[in-house]
């Protein structure tokens, strides 16, 4: 990736008719930087809600996923329709 190319240039380019409300992103992705991306959806227009997820607990990205601006974190293995509509509302 180019360093002058933010990653949500790369992964998504918003569309009025299909930008999402809610997103599920994966905070290790193959070639960008999950938590990097949320920082980028949250300052888009009618940004979307959201929720962080990862097969790794939070503990292990520190006060980098506490500044996020995502609504929340879930461990993969806790994820359910549940825990996502507690932290989506």
């Amino acid at each position: 990736m180019p360093p002058s190319e933010p990653p949500l240039g790369r992964c998504c380019r918003p569309r009025a008719s299909t930008w999402p409300e809610i997103v599920l992103l994966d905070i290790q992705l193959p070639d960008l930087d999950g938590l990097a991306v949320a920082e980028q959806l949250a300052v888009a227009p009618d940004a979307p809600a959201v929720v962080l997820i990862s097969s790794r607990d939070a503990a292990a990205y520190g006060p980098r996923l506490q500044a996020t601006p995502a609504r929340g974190f879930i461990p993969k293995r806790g994820l359910s329709g549940e825990a996502l509509a507690a932290l989506i509302g």
